[in-house]
């Protein structure tokens, strides 16, 4: 575990940054690992979305009124479900199916994901 811990320490300072900085990828799939990466058998949407929050509320990030329809599209966009359009190397997946309302972090994705966007991984 504290090499999970390690990892998530590195990844809210490189969310800080990124959010600081104009440019870079997409932050809402950095904010979906971030909230999914603790819980390895998935967790239920509104939690996600509660930790989202609470990462945006530590960066100083103001959320729009779209802020869950912009998460959600980014886990559509990154999900191994989606039928006949699913990534080659899906971030995401929901947990007992499409509607189930428990996502989850495809980790081994994750972790090639963030090292192709430049993020060192402990």
């Amino acid at each position: 575990m504290a090499e999970d811990d390690d990892f998530l320490a590195q990844l809210d300072a490189e969310i800080v940054e990124q959010i600081k900085s104009s440019g870079g990828g997409d932050p809402w799939a950095l904010y979906l690992i971030r909230a999914l990466w603790p819980y390895p058998s998935g967790a239920e949407r509104q939690d996600t979305l509660k930790g989202i929050e609470a990462q945006c509320a530590k960066v100083g990030r103001k959320l729009r009124p779209t802020f869950e329809q912009t998460v959600q599209r980014t886990f559509n966009n990154h999900n191994s479900d989606r039928c006949g359009h699913a990534p080659k190397h899906p971030l995401f997946h929901c947990v007992g199916g499409i509607g189930s309302g428990v996502w989850a972090l495809h980790h081994d994705n994750a972790k090639v994901w963030m090292a192709k966007n430049g993020y060192e991984l402990a």
